[in-house]
C-alpha cells in the first residue's frame, strides 16, 4: 500500500471528511467519492450513519478506498489519532463556536492540513489567534469558511484584483463592492450556525477588520457607514437599488482578511440588488435573523423558519439554485475614495445551489493544497482560501 509523508508520519488517506453525516457533509462525502485514485476516510459522531452513508455511496463511487471511523470531538486523542491518517480534513460539523475548535486543535497536534465551511467568523477569529503561528510554523494549512461562505466572494475579490493589476498606469485599488444574489433554502445546520453565531459574538467580533492582528488594524481604511446600517438606496453603477446581504457581515471580515494577507488596504463591502420594496424586504429579513439574539424570537425562528433536524433544500430547491457575485472596483490615491467610475468589474455565478458549489469549494481547496498548488507567499498559516491557493482554485472552479 502506498503511504503518503507529512512531517515524517505515514498518511494512509488523502482526506477525512468530519461530520459527513450531517445535510452539507454528505455532498461534500459524495464529491469525493467520484474523484479517482483518492483514498477517503468518512468521519463522525454514529458508525451506524456512517455505514449507512458508505453503503449508500459505494456503488457509484470512483475513488480507490472508502473508510468509515466513528469519533467523538470531546475524544481528544482518538480525534487527533484520526487526524493522523489523513493529508488533510474537511470539518463539516458545526456549530463550530461549540464543536469546531477540537478538530482544529488535532490537526495542529497531528500536522494535518485543514478546511472546513464554516461561515462563523467568530469561531475564525478564536483560530487564528489560537493556531497561526503555529501552523505558520508546522508548514500547516489551515484554511476555515472554504464553501459557500465566503468562497464565492473571496475569489470574486480575487479575479476582481488580477483584473485591476492588469490596466498599465492605474492608482491602486481602495474600494471594491460586491452585489450578491443567491437562489435556493438553507438547512437546520445553517440556521443553527447563524444564531449561535449571533448569540455568542463578542465585542471584539463587531470590528470590520477582527480578522486582522489587533496591532495592524490602526489606519486601515473603514467600509462607508450607511452598507453597515443597511440603509436601501439608488446604486448609480449597477442602475438597482442596494439592499443589505444577510451574509454580508461574514463574508466582508473574510475577504478583508484576504485583502490584508495580500498587503492590500481596501474598503470591501457587500449588498443585494433589486427593486426599492426588495431592498426593504432584505433590510426587514436582516432584521428578523437579528431576533435570534434573544431567546423568544430564536424559538419563533425555528418553529416557524427552521427546517426540520438534519434537512436542507429538496432535490428540486437545489437543481433550481444558483448565485451570482458582481464586483466593481474603484482606484484613488491613498487617502481619499472616488467612486465616480470603476476601473474593473468582475462576475462569478454558478448554476447550481450554495450547497452543492460549497461540497466542490471545500474539496477543491483542500485537494489544491495536498497537491502542491498553494500560494508561494505562503508557506502556511491560518488563511482565506484565496490567500492559501487563489490562483489555482479559481482555476478549478472554472474548470467545472
Amino acid at each position: 500500500q502506498f503511504l503518503y509523508f507529512i512531517g515524517g508520519m505515514s498518511r494512509p488517506f488523502d482526506v477525512i471528511v468530519y461530520g459527513a453525516t450531517g445535510f452539507t457533509g454528505k455532498l461534500v462525502a459524495a464529491e469525493l467519492s467520484t474523484r479517482a485514485d483518492l483514498k477517503i476516510t468518512l468521519a463522525g459522531r454514529s458508525n451506524e450513519k456512517l455505514q449507512a452513508l458508505a453503503k449508500r455511496l459505494q456503488p457509484t463511487a470512483k475513488c480507490a478506498r472508502m473508510d468509515v471511523e466513528a469519533v467523538s470531538v470531546t475524544d481528544t486523542l482518538a480525534l487527533e489519532k484520526l487526524c493522523r491518517k489523513g493529508r488533510v480534513v474537511i470539518a463539516c460539523a458545526g456549530p463550530f463556536l461549540q464543536v469546531g475548535m477540537p478538530v482544529v486543535d488535532a490537526c495542529i497536534a497531528a500536522g494535518t492540513h485543514y478546511v472546513d465551511i464554516t461561515g462563523e467568523f467568530p469561531f475564525v477569529r478564536r483560530v487564528i489567534e489560537k493556531h497561526h503561528a503555529a501552523a505558520e510554523q508546522a508548514h500547516l494549512f489551515i484554511v476555515p469558511c472554504g464553501g459557500f461562505d465566503c468562497v464565492a466572494s473571496d475569489i470574486a475579490n480575487h479575479y476582481t484584483h488580477r483584473l485591476a493589476s492588469q490596466r498599465q498606469g492605474a492608482l491602486p485599488v481602495r474600494a471594491v463592492e460586491a452585489a450578491v444574489g443567491v437562489k435556493g433554502g438553507a438547512s437546520r445546520g445553517t440556521m443553527e450556525s447563524i444564531a449561535n453565531l449571533l448569540r455568542t459574538v463578542q465585542r471584539s467580533d463587531l470590528h470590520p477588520h477582527c480578522l486582522i492582528p489587533q496591532k495592524e488594524r490602526k489606519g486601515r481604511t473603514m467600509p462607508p457607514k450607511e452598507l453597515a446600517a443597511g440603509t436601501v438606496a439608488f446604486h448609480p453603477h449597477f442602475n438597482r437599488y442596494r439592499g443589505p446581504f444577510v451574509m454580508a457581515p461574514v463574508n466582508e471580515r473574510v475577504v478583508r482578511r484576504s485583502d490584508y494577507l495580500a498587503g492590500r488596504d481596501v474598503a470591501y463591502t457587500e449588498m443585494s440588488l433589486g427593486s426599492w420594496s426588495q431592498g426593504q424586504r432584505a433590510r426587514v429579513a436582516a432584521m428578523m435573523i437579528l431576533g435570534a439574539r434573544y431567546d423568544a424570537g430564536l424559538a419563533l425562528l425555528r418553529r416557524l423558519v427552521f427546517p426540520a433536524e438534519g434537512d436542507g433544500p429538496s432535490d428540486e430547491v437545489r437543481r433550481n439554485g444558483g448565485f451570482s457575485v458582481k464586483t466593481l472596483a474603484y482606484a484613488s490615491p491613498r487617502g481619499s475614495l472616488d467612486k465616480t467610475k470603476p476601473i474593473a468589474s468582475a462576475g462569478v455565478s454558478y448554476s447550481r445551489d450554495a450547497y452543492t458549489f460549497t461540497a466542490v469549494s471545500a474539496v477543491e481547496t483542500a485537494l489544491a493544497i495536498i497537491q502542491g498548488e498553494t500560494s508561494p507567499a505562503f508557506v502556511g498559516g491560518v488563511l482565506t482560501a484565496s490567500a492559501a491557493v487563489g490562483d489555482a482554485l479559481l482555476a478549478r472552479l472554472k474548470s467545472r
